[in-house]
C-alpha cells in the first residue's frame, strides 16, 4: 500500500521516529481487537471493531512507519472504524485517520488536521 503525499506531508509535521514503533502499535492493535470485538463496547451502543478496518490500518502503518514518520496512537471509533493519530508537542495540532471499508467495496480513509491555523480534511479512497 502507497501513501498519499498529501496525507504524508502533514502526518510529517509531527517529526520523525526515534525507534521503530510498528510491532509495539500492531499489539496496540490487538488490544483493540480484544476491547471491541463486541458490539456496546463503549457502553453507548458502538459497532464491533470492523475486521477490513484492521487490515487497512496495518497495511498503512506497514507503508508509514517506512517512511519514518512519528508514532502515532491508535484506537476504534463508535462506528467500529480503526482510527490513527497524532497530537503535536503541545497540543496545538491534531491529525485524525480514520479506515472505513465502504460496503459498496471502497475502502476509504477520511483524514482531519487541524491547527490553529490550518484545517485539511477529507477523503482518500485506497
Amino acid at each position: 500500500m502507497s501513501v498519499n503525499r498529501h496525507l504524508l506531508g502533514l502526518i510529517r509535521r509531527f517529526g520523525q521516529a526515534d525507534e521503530p514503533w510498528l510491532e509495539a502499535v500492531r499489539g496496540e492493535i490487538g488490544e483493540l481487537i480484544d476491547d471491541c470485538k463486541r458490539g456496546d463496547w463503549d457502553g453507548y451502543g458502538a459497532e464491533p471493531i470492523k475486521p477490513r478496518s484492521i487490515c487497512m490500518a496495518i497495511d498503512y502503518l506497514d507503508a508509514l512507519s517506512r517512511g519514518g514518520v512519528a508514532r502515532p496512537e491508535v484506537g476504534c471509533c463508535p462506528s467500529g472504524c480503526v482510527e490513527i493519530d497524532w497530537v503535536g508537542e503541545n497540543g496545538d495540532a491534531r491529525m485524525i485517520l480514520s479506515f472505513d471499508p465502504d460496503d459498496n467495496g471502497v475502502a476509504c480513509i477520511y483524514y482531519s488536521f487541524l491547527s490553529e491555523r490550518e484545517r485539511h480534511r477529507g477523503r482518500v479512497a485506497l
